[in-house]
Order: C-alpha cells, then sequence, then structure tokens
C-alpha cells in the first residue's frame, strides 16, 4: 500500500493500476489459508473494489467485459488520496507540516471545483471531512466548521466508508476544543462546552448503532471476520471521543 502510494506521488499511474489489480488475489489466497486480514488489508481491498465499481460506472461497463483498473481510469477514479485518508484515520494530520496541510487543502478544493458530480460519486463527505481537519489544522475555524458540516449534511448511503460520518461528528466536537482554547468569554466557553459534548454523543451513538447492526449481520454470515475494516477505526475513534470527554473536564474546571 505504501508503494502505491509512492506511485501516486510520482503519478506513475500505469504501474499503480497494475499493483493494485494484484492485491485482491492476495488477499483471497491469505483468507482461503485461514489468515484474517489487517485493517490495512481490508482498507486495501475496499479501495480497490469501490474505485472498480466507480470505473465501472464512468464508463458503463458492459457486464462480462473488462472492469478492473488501468493508469487511465485511476486517474479518474481516485479521488481521495488513499496516503491521506489513512494519515487520518491513524490520526496523523496533528503531525503534518503547514505546507503540506495547505498542499492537501488547495488540491482538495481544486476537485471539489473541477471534477463532475459523477466523479466524485460517493466521496464527497470524505473529501470535506478532510478538507475541514486540513483547514482547521492550519488555523482557519470558521471554514473547518463548514466543511466538516458540509461532510456530515453529504453522506452517501450507497458508500461503503460508513466511518466518514462519525468521524465528522467527532471532528466537530473537537474544533469546538479548539475554539474553547482561543476565548476567555465565560459565556461562549459554556456555548462551546456544551456543543462539543452534543457532539460527541452523537458520535458515540452513531458507533453504537453501526456496531449493532455489523453484530446482526455477521449472525446471518458464515464469514465471522470484519468484511469492512470499520470495527478497528470505530475502536479507535471510542477511545479519541473519550479522551476528548476528559480534555473537556478539563476546561470545565478551569
Amino acid at each position: 500500500m505504501e508503494a502505491t502510494c509512492c506511485m501516486f506521488a510520482d503519478e506513475e499511474y500505469d504501474k499503480s493500476a497494475l499493483e493494485f489489480m494484484q492485491i485482491p488475489g492476495i488477499l483471497k489466497r491469505k483468507r482461503h489459508l485461514g489468515g484474517r486480514l489487517l485493517p490495512n488489508e481490508i482498507f486495501a481491498e475496499r479501495k480497490i473494489k469501490h474505485w472498480k465499481s466507480k470505473r465501472q460506472q464512468l464508463y458503463k461497463t458492459e457486464e462480462g467485459s473488462f472492469n478492473g483498473l488501468d493508469g487511465n481510469s485511476l486517474k479518474r477514479v481516485v479521488v481521495v488520496h488513499p496516503l491521506w485518508e489513512l494519515i487520518y484515520l491513524w490520526n496523523g494530520f496533528s503531525q503534518l507540516t503547514p505546507n503540506t496541510l495547505e498542499f492537501m487543502k488547495q488540491t482538495i478544493e481544486a476537485s471539489l471545483a473541477t471534477l463532475t458530480k459523477e466523479e466524485i460519486g460517493s466521496d464527497l463527505s470524505q473529501l470535506y471531512l478532510l478538507l475541514g481537519v486540513s483547514v482547521r489544522e492550519l488555523g482557519d475555524y470558521d471554514l473547518a466548521d463548514m466543511y466538516l458540516r458540509q461532510s456530515i449534511w453529504s453522506e452517501d448511503a450507497s458508500s461503503e466508508d460508513r466511518w466518514v460520518i462519525p468521524h465528522g461528528l467527532y471532528e466537530m466536537a473537537a474544533l469546538c476544543c479548539f475554539q474553547l482554547m482561543q476565548t476567555n468569554d465565560i459565556k461562549k466557553k459554556e456555548k462551546l462546552y456544551k456543543e462539543a459534548q452534543e457532539w460527541i454523543q452523537k458520535s458515540e451513538r452513531h458507533l453504537a448503532h453501526r456496531h449493532n447492526h455489523h453484530h446482526g449481520q455477521q449472525q446471518h454470515e458464515s464469514v465471522t471476520s470484519d468484511n469492512t475494516g470499520d470495527s478497528d477505526w470505530d475502536s479507535r475513534l471510542h477511545v479519541r471521543c473519550q479522551l476528548l470527554i476528559e480534555k473537556l473536564e478539563d476546561f470545565l474546571i478551569k
């Protein structure tokens, strides 16, 4: 996965497409041998499935014809850089340099401005989430608020990346904490504190709903492993929510 992301940086799309097309077979053999896929492996498998599906929709591929990935189609279907997505999921945006964050911001804004609705597809919510976190780290809280809300409103029920919405709700709570640190107004602090709590509660409820839904599905499936890979991200998000609650309590004491 990391090698492929580096190829993206060099725009060697043909080599990247070839590498991506080999991954599903490798992971399939691992499953047949009784191995359990790691979260990043499930992530890669799902990304490739998503991109192949987008290619089929964009190119109106007929059933039975080639529906894989090549360099040209990869350029069109990969709207969200997979490395950026992984950096976010591993909570690494705070470690990025301002120059990198600015580059991400400009790239995503350009994609939103130039790509068609069909080309963006179900990636819209994720684009706004990454954009919102980027501009928040750059210190523009009002713009971050707008983009994060847009991410939540843009949820696509057909998207397999259902992790985006609870993370968007969490990021709204985190944004309130950033704003709390920038004000000395008591009433504004109380308002932001209450809003942050509400956003965290919404995120936790969303996680609980997803967990119950997934558990119900597993009872009717023969495959017991997590096919979406979301359980790992959800567990990490739950920990982040708990840490944020503790941070809020510090604000309340002060």
